[in-house]
């Protein structure tokens, strides 16, 4: 599952997770919209807030087009 639906699955906002994670708000935003794909540190985070091993969360960057 991706960090979305896992936090809309347990009621939270984004801004609810970012302070129980200890990320910006911004940075829950961007991570969902696939603008940055976020380092280990920041995957066990989240992966504690929402009570899930961090290997079970889907991270996917998307791919930016070349112009």
């Amino acid at each position: 599952m991706n960090i979305r639906e896992l936090r809309e699955g347990q009621g939270l906002s984004q801004h609810a997770l970012a302070d129980r994670s200890g990320l910006s708000q911004a940075t829950v935003s961007k991570i969902e919209a696939g603008l940055v794909c976020p380092n280990a540190l920041t995957r066990r985070a989240l992966s504690q807030v929402l009570g899930v091993a961090a290997d079970e969360i889907e991270f996917k960057k998307k791919e930016r087009a070349v112009r």
